[in-house]
């Protein structure tokens, strides 16, 4: 029975690590950017500076956003991510 409570505490954790959605912010970056400048066509000779640069602008947010207050840091958080995507989408 330990064993089993045990095991629950731990998923427990992992569901708190899991629902850390701050996290994806970086990703998002480096996923516009890519597909960015495959849609346009763009030479892909300098998309390791591209990738580093939108990674380190997505870890700046995302670290911004991990020092302000939970209810704050979603409403931030959402208003970042709709609009990066909203920069990279409409872009033709």
């Amino acid at each position: 029975m330990n064993a089993l409570i045990d095991y629950l505490r731990s998923l427990r954790e992992y569901v708190k690590y899991l629902r850390n959605w701050r996290l994806c912010i970086p990703f998002l970056f480096l996923y516009l950017e890519t597909v960015f400048h495959l849609y346009m066509k763009l030479d892909m000779k300098y998309i390791p500076v591209f990738l580093l640069l939108s990674a380190a602008a997505g870890m700046f947010c995302s670290g911004v956003l991990f020092f302000i207050p939970e209810k704050a840091a979603v409403i931030s958080g959402t208003f970042i991510r709709c609009g990066a995507i909203c920069v990279c989408g409409g872009r033709e």
